[in-house]
């Protein structure tokens, strides 16, 4: 955490100096400590400021005493959200740096509407994300206005990360050529969910899978892979099927040339005796395995985690800030606590975010330094 503040330090900060009475550093930083400990309203940063201002006066300077409300709002309104955006990346350097991870990196992208930024003279605002779950970053956001303009969010968020190596996920709604070519360029590997926005690449891939001797030859060649979980009451059956025979349908389909496999996940959910059964399809640019398909399937779904966790454990949809830079300060420094939260250790195995927040929340002035020295 100290190197973060020394990032912060480093800024420069464009507010005029002769009416500026509080460190730019000192008020991002008490808004991250204040959402860590379960705070998230203005007037309740300033509480919290004001209650605690002993022991953050270890950390923060405070030179002219506590900011109000009004300026903690104020200075968030008109911060350049690629500085919060910034100390997630931080972060993950310095979680990259403990971690020795031989799996490729997965990057999860996909949207988020924030309802509370919505009023009647504006769209609310929607910010595309790009999550690792195995460091627990979110390594890049793109603001749009509407959720329908993902499509053109999307590539320029790609032009901004580091993915050489890497592999991307998304939804049907990214799996568009130009995209794919994107990824491509950037020297990284997709897997792409497919619907019917690529009806006729869909239709083929739901053809091939829907013929039996294929499934059982993939059996066969050891191109299946299953796994069954019982919980909360029912058992869910996930099958896993792979294939690399894909000259058939890059010739069917032109312009998904760098295509070298098709997958299809199977959920069979059986709950009181009833049995309900969803199939997805995928395309990848590459062919890595079975088992390595089940985990990026898989895996995407934490970019789904990291948005229920804003909404439920952050409250963030009810959140009613209506500025837009506020409101995607405010977004970047949430996914940062949620970051700083997974590896804070408050001494109980498996402590869910909003029992660690709750712990905060109550001996706040004995973690201080535990959060500092992570």
């Amino acid at each position: 955490m100290e190197k973060i503040l020394v990032y912060l330090d480093t800024l420069e900060d464009v507010r005029q100096a002769n009416k500026v009475k509080h460190k730019l550093s000192d008020i991002v930083l008490l808004v991250l400590l204040a959402m860590l400990a379960n705070v998230e309203y203005w007037e309740e940063i300033e509480d919290f400021a004001r209650f605690y201002e002993k022991p953050l006066k270890k950390y923060l300077d405070f030179p002219n005493g506590i900011p109000s409300h009004d300026t903690i709002q104020r200075v968030m309104a008109t911060l350049n959200p690629k500085v919060t955006a910034e100390l997630q990346i931080r972060w993950g350097e310095l979680v990259s740096e403990n971690k020795k991870d031989k799996l490729r990196k997965i990057f999860n992208i996909d949207g988020k509407t924030i309802k509370g930024n919505r009023s009647k003279y504006q769209n609310p605002l929607h910010i595309v994300s790009a999550y690792s779950k195995a460091d627990g970053i979110c390594y890049g956001q793109r603001p749009t206005d509407e959720k329908s303009n993902e499509i053109t969010a999307i590539p320029k968020l790609i032009d901004r990360l580091s993915i050489e190596k890497c592999i991307i996920t998304m939804d049907a709604m990214g799996t568009q050529k130009d995209i794919v070519s994107k990824i491509i360029s950037k020297k990284a590997d997709y897997c792409l969910a497919v619907k019917q926005n690529q009806q006729s690449l869909f239709e083929d891939i739901e053809t091939f899978f829907n013929n039996h001797q294929k499934l059982d030859e993939l059996k066969r060649n050891h191109h299946h892979y299953q796994t069954v979980e019982k919980a909360r009451g029912q058992i869910e059956r996930r099958d896993y099927y792979l294939s690399s025979d894909t000259d058939w349908l890059i010739e069917r389909n032109p312009g998904w040339d760098h295509l070298h496999s098709i997958g299809m996940n199977v959920n069979t959910i059986e709950r009181d005796g009833e049995i309900k059964v969803a199939k997805r399809f995928y395309v990848q640019s590459f062919y890595g395995g079975v088992e390595e398909f089940a985990r990026i399937v898989r895996g995407h779904w934490a970019v789904e985690s990291l948005h229920w966790l804003l909404d439920v454990v952050f409250r963030e949809g009810a959140n009613q800030t209506l500025n837009q830079t506020a409101a995607q300060n405010l977004n970047n420094l949430r996914k940062l606590s949620v970051a700083i939260l997974k590896s804070l250790d408050l001494g109980k195995k498996n402590m869910s975010y909003k029992r660690k927040r709750f712990n905060l929340a109550l001996q706040f002035e004995n973690m201080i330094d535990k959060l500092f020295d992570l």
